[in-house]
Order: structure tokens, then C-alpha cells, then sequence
């Protein structure tokens, strides 16, 4: 299994996580940073989400 190492910071708290790569966002931030918050939705419908990726624009 490939591993990925990934800085975040996230509402103002640094946090470094070593995940398998692939691993998603949703998932990092609920198994990983225990930040349960965010939720899976149903997978019926498309939801979008944004994150910041070093001060750019943001992606979808």
C-alpha cells in the first residue's frame, strides 16, 4: 500500500496525516482528525465540497 503524507491546516489548527494514497478528503478529516462534523451524504445526489489548496483558488 502507497502511503501519502499530507500538511492541513483547518480552521486555524496544523495537522499532519499519513494516509494510503487515494484515501479522501471526507474521510482524513473524520477517521483520521476525528473532525466527525462533516458528513457522508446518501451518494444519490451530487454534492459539492471546497477545499484550499496553498492560497489558490479553490477545487471542487
Amino acid at each position: 500500500m502507497i502511503m501519502a503524507s499530507y500538511s492541513l491546516n483547518i480552521n486555524g489548527t496544523s495537522h499532519e496525516v499519513n494516509v494510503a494514497q487515494g484515501t479522501s478528503l471526507l474521510w482524513v478529516l473524520r477517521e483520521h482528525l476525528g473532525l466527525t462534523g462533516t458528513k457522508y451524504s446518501c451518494g444519490k445526489t451530487k454534492v459539492a465540497y471546497s477545499s484550499f489548496s496553498n492560497s489558490k483558488a479553490p477545487f471542487l
